[in-house]
């Protein structure tokens, strides 16, 4: 279940998107060296964390993220989620 969002502080964003009529979550935190980490949750399937490198950028940092959960629901809308 996705992580309430709480306000943003500095160095911290939180927003919510749609893709194929799933809410997803993207939380993006910059971190002391100046780079980016991110997490997602899609209502109703989970959370999940960044396992790569850290983003240049917050920009890069929430694409990163939102391509990583459309990725996550088209495989569960296509039946391929045990692969």
């Amino acid at each position: 279940m996705p992580l309430p969002i709480n306000p943003p502080i500095s160095g911290e964003l939180a927003m919510e998107l749609k893709y194929k009529g799933r809410e997803i979550s993207i939380q993006a935190k910059k971190d002391a060296s100046g780079q980016w980490d991110w997490s997602y949750g899609i209502r109703g399937h989970g959370h999940r964390h960044n396992t790569g490198a850290l983003a240049p950028s917050e920009s890069v940092a929430i694409d990163n993220a939102y391509a990583s959960a459309k990725r996550e629901i088209d495989q569960a809308t296509s039946g391929d989620a045990n692969d």
